[in-house]
């Protein structure tokens, strides 16, 4: 295994870019890889990005039993790749940033 791969999505349709991704990785497009997801959205309520995070979940859930352990990469299966997220997203709701001049 000597590619590791990397994947940004950015705002809701690289989020819905991203899901597809998802899909293809569980029918085992992306062989024996290590591959890190990184999801970039303004917005943290977003439902795309929600199903996104969900997703994954249960792809490394499906994987390797586990939400948070994303199981070694396999070799010809379904969900042979192993994905990492990695989540940065904007907050809106923090007290900081209640008023227009905080």
């Amino acid at each position: 295994m000597a590619d590791k791969l990397f994947v940004i999505g950015i705002g809701g349709t690289g989020m819905r870019c991203l899901e597809s991704f998802v899909h293809l990785c569980s029918i085992g497009m992306f062989d024996n890889k290590e591959i890190d997801i990184l999801t970039l959205d303004t917005d943290a309520t977003n439902g795309n990005l929600k199903r996104v995070t969900q997703l994954v979940a249960c792809y490394s859930n499906i994987k390797s039993g586990s939400q948070n352990d994303g199981g070694a990469p396999n070799h010809d299966t379904f969900f042979s790749a192993k994905l990492n997220l990695h989540n940065f997203n904007t907050t809106y709701d923090a007290q900081s940033r209640s008023t227009y001049s905080n």
